[in-house]
């Protein structure tokens, strides 16, 4: 091998060397490249899971809050409770206002007040005691 031959072949593997940086670094820079477009969908996904946190909270403040609306809301639709006497059975009864249904059905006109003053009490609302003829006795009590 002379020594022009020689040379050729150094020179020639230093161009193969070369091209072999050349690609690593172009592999690296891709890499890198790929490594950053992953790591801002990560940090994207990381921001939608706090935002979804944030509204499920958000959400849930809200459906306590209805829920006290509609408890507000209940106590004021039932309305008092009356006691009214029935005069086929000579009892008394108990019912809510705006409503046909006896809650309850007693021999007394006491046994009738005693109980429906429990369960205003409970519920936060009033008694109206009406007379044997129907007439409104007392109310607010």
């Amino acid at each position: 091998m002379t020594a022009d031959e020689l040379l050729q072949q150094i020179e020639n593997e230093k161009n193969k060397s070369n091209d072999i940086e050349e690609d690593e670094n172009s592999d690296d820079t891709q890499d890198l490249d790929e490594l950053a477009k992953e790591t801002d969908i990560i940090e994207d996904k990381e921001d939608n899971v706090q935002e979804s946190k944030a509204i499920k909270e958000e959400n849930e403040d809200h459906e306590d809050e209805l829920k006290d609306v509609k408890k507000e809301d209940e106590s004021v639709e039932l309305g008092k409770y009356h006691i009214l006497y029935r005069e086929r059975d000579d009892k008394w009864y108990v019912k809510r206002e705006n409503s046909d249904k006896v809650i309850r059905v007693l021999h007394t006109k006491k046994e009738a007040i005693a109980y429906a003053t429990i369960k205003a009490i409970n519920q936060d609302t009033n008694i109206v005691i009406h007379s044997k003829d129907g007439k409104i006795e007392k109310h607010g009590y």
